[in-house]
């Protein structure tokens, strides 16, 4: 069982915890979850035509550029 110092403490802990997240940005959030650092960036994936992606539009015979 837990006493009331224990209790006033983790009390005050979790309200710490939800203020440090309400404060991010969403970016901010998904790095600080466990797997957000392997987290790509949106637009890095996908097979789509995108200059942003490098050379991946040059893939594409009928949608080739110059």
């Amino acid at each position: 069982m837990a006493t009331n110092r224990q209790r006033a403490v983790a009390n005050r802990n979790i309200r710490k915890a939800q203020a440090a997240w309400q404060t991010m940005t969403p970016r901010q959030r998904a790095l600080a979850q466990p797997k957000g650092q392997k987290r790509q960036k949106p637009g890095t994936v996908g097979g789509g035509v995108c200059k942003a992606a490098g050379n991946r539009y040059r893939q594409i015979p009928h949608l080739s550029v110059p």
